[in-house]
């Protein structure tokens, strides 16, 4: 009764819909999607998009399901009856932290699945505090950042992993040299959330918001002070979309570190405007967020003061998990010392570019790849249509 009680509150707490969708060729199943970003890659074949029951339950498949409901693989019965109604010839899926999306392949005969890699990975707080190994996962082609997290992911899902880095960074990049010259602009990613409640790390403990966030008031003053000193615009990217109830808390978090006139705000106007930020000039300065590696993977002089790992006692969240690299590297830091990373600032400023290319270059290859436009996705995809 207790298993069903909890079953029954995620429903009613659920978006109810009823929508009867049509046979295709593709599905997206996971986090909703822009539909004109996936459309080219797959012939502008139409897609049908199966949302996770954290964001709507369609009573249409609720019903047809119903008498799984007290049965412990109930909610794989719903999703599985979504797909057997829409036969699709593809099932992709953004969602490369959605368990249920591993069992797809073994399930159905006839069609193909393609994972996405959508974001750095970890083991606290993410897939690989939650997964375990299980010979029924399987993805018949996973787009992964880099060989390093491939190997990872190959620990629990079989099926070939291919290095394309990250899907959007590919999809909206066009290459730009950065001269060390006449740089005057810092940028600061932020990837701030309001609050952390109910979040737990691998060994079951409560995330403490203060603790997680200290780690941007040290960054933020230090850069307040770097900045000072030597000349330069401080800019701090901020990770709410404008339109947001969440933007003037963000503004107020980085207020309560330093006065505003002491930096300017770099407003994300929507969803992928983030990527627009990588064609000004500038280093860019993260802590533990996705953009960060994908500035990096741009070729953006990106300096990396992973240090939450470090305070938090992750060693997961150090720079370029899951490859191990060592504490400090000539544009990352994984401990608490101001003077290293101004060291690491400086070295940024002042490289000359070919010299900054090929030091990226041999540091990040296994982490985070590159493929233009996607190019591997579109022969893999073109072969399966």
């Amino acid at each position: 009764m207790v298993v069903f009680l909890k079953k029954l509150k995620k429903i009613l707490t659920s978006k109810l819909i009823f929508y009867i969708p049509k046979k295709c060729k593709i599905v997206h199943l996971g986090i909703d999607i822009d539909k004109n970003i996936f459309n080219p890659y797959f012939n502008n074949e139409p897609i049908e998009v199966i949302p996770t029951l954290s964001e709507s339950i369609n009573l249409f498949f609720l019903i047809k399901t119903i008498l799984f409901i007290l049965k412990k693989n109930y909610i794989n019965n719903y999703y599985s009856s979504y797909i057997k109604f829409i036969n699709p010839k593809v099932v992709f899926s953004t969602s490369d932290n959605f368990i249920y999306f591993y069992t797809i392949s073994k399930n159905f005969d006839n069609l193909k699945t393609i994972l996405i890699q959508n974001g750095r990975r970890s083991e606290n707080l993410d897939i690989f505090s939650k997964i375990e190994p299980n010979n029924s996962y399987y993805v018949d082609y996973s787009f992964v950042f880099g060989e390093s997290i491939g190997k990872k992911f190959s620990q629990y899902i079989k099926g070939p992993k291919i290095s394309i880095g990250s899907f959007l960074n590919n999809h909206f990049y066009s290459f730009q040299k950065t001269s060390n010259k006449n740089l005057e602009d810092v940028f600061f990613i932020s990837s701030w959330r309001s609050n952390l409640n109910g979040l737990f790390d691998k060994n079951g403990n409560s995330v403490e918001y203060d603790s997680y966030f200290s780690t941007y008031f040290l960054v933020i003053q230090f850069l307040i002070k770097w900045c000072t000193n030597n000349n330069k615009r401080l800019n701090i990217c901020l990770s709410s979309l404008e339109d947001s109830n969440q933007r003037d808390l963000e503004i107020d978090f980085y207020k309560n570190i330093s006065n505003i006139t002491n930096y300017s705000l770099v407003q994300r106007k929507d969803r992928y405007s983030s990527y627009k930020l990588f064609n000004r000039e500038g280093v860019f300065v993260f802590i533990d967020t996705t953009l960060g590696l994908e500035a990096l993977a741009r070729g953006k002089r990106t300096a990396a003061l992973s240090i939450l790992g470090y305070i938090m006692n992750w060693n997961d969240w150090k720079f370029g998990w899951p490859e191990k690299l060592p504490d400090y590297g000539p544009f990352w830091c994984n401990r608490i010392d101001i003077e290293y990373y101004s060291k690491i600032l400086k070295f940024l400023f002042e490289v000359n570019e070919r010299d900054w290319t090929e030091i990226r270059k041999k540091h990040i290859s296994t982490i985070i790849d590159y493929d233009y436009k996607n190019k591997k996705l579109k022969k893999i995809i073109k072969n399966i249509l």
